[in-house]
């Protein structure tokens, strides 16, 4: 690939129009469709001094509104460990007491559409406590340096030394001995499509159906049974299809219902209340919906 200039496959299908997104899926029952948006922080840090989502409630066209209290009593959101003993702070599903990065979801509303849903937003007061922020590394490591999190000493969350061979030696060896700090830059991908996801739950068959997208189906698919409370009893299949960021069609044959009866995370809860479908699409602090 080197030096060479590889022909685009999939730009005829977005410049013709027939790319595909979230909201192109038609779910089996589209009248029923119910929309979730989030209340993000505009903060990098601070505490939550108040948060009224009254007015959003009594909205009419709203079904439900979630607050960080509401599902304090859940499990956190999932996090990998790079390394066994790494210290990973507590990721509540909706912040309640403390943000700690802008974009942190403080509440979640539900809604006939996504008008409606994005309406309700602007009745919910939200007050903040700035706190000291970092969003530098080194800022963050220096000594006297204020704790974002309880537990992480130096906000330092790990330390990783890998050696090979006699690296004192070597450089007493070397004929010259040169200082390089090497400062990593933050990259991110960024599909045309924020992630996003449609739900359809048929409660005659306990058959959830998920279209997701993410690249990484399988942990999903456990996240979604552990939060929505569901016991897998036969496998899922796992379609993939020509979306604009990589989406998955995950659906499972047969599930049933654990002992706690009731979905767990924002997201099963829309899907389990409206009986029916239920779409995610993002909205961050800079008010736009698809950027």
């Amino acid at each position: 690939m080197i030096g060479q200039s590889p022909r685009r496959k999939e730009d005829e299908r977005l410049i013709t129009g027939r790319g595909r997104f979230i909201d192109d899926i038609v779910p089996p029952d589209r009248r029923g469709l119910a929309h979730l948006v989030l209340v993000r922080s505009t903060h990098a840090h601070a505490r939550i001094a108040h948060l009224d989502v009254q007015a959003a409630r009594r909205d009419p066209r709203v079904l439900l509104v979630v607050t960080g209290k509401d599902v304090a009593h859940l499990g956190p959101m999932p996090v990998n460990r790079l390394v066994p003993d790494m210290r990973v702070p507590p990721h509540p599903i909706l912040a309640e007491t403390h943000v700690h990065a802008a974009g942190t979801p403080v509440a979640a509303v539900v809604a006939e559409d996504p008008y409606a849903a994005y309406d309700a937003l602007d009745l919910i007061g939200v007050e903040y406590e700035p706190l000291p922020a970092l969003p530098e590394p080194e800022a963050a490591l220096a000594e006297g340096a204020p704790l974002l999190f309880s537990g992480i000493d130096g906000n330092r969350p790990l330390t990783r030394i890998i050696r090979e061979g006699d690296v004192h030696r070597a450089f007493a060896a070397a004929a010259h001995v040169v200082p390089l700090r090497v400062a990593q830059a933050r990259i991110s991908a960024v599909a045309l499509e924020p992630r996003s996801v449609l739900a359809s739950f048929d409660r005659s068959t306990d058959e959830l159906t998920m279209w997701v997208s993410c690249q990484a189906p399988f942990r999903i698919r456990a996240e979604m049974l552990r939060e929505a409370c569901l016991i897998l009893k036969s496998m899922w299949t796992n379609e993939r299809t020509t979306f604009e960021s990589t989406h998955y069609r995950l659906k499972d044959a047969q599930c049933e219902r654990s002992p706690c009866n009731s979905p767990r995370s924002p997201c099963g809860s829309a899907a389990w209340a409206s009986g029916g479908p239920f779409g995610w699409w993002p909205r961050w602090p800079t008010g736009g919906t698809r950027s």
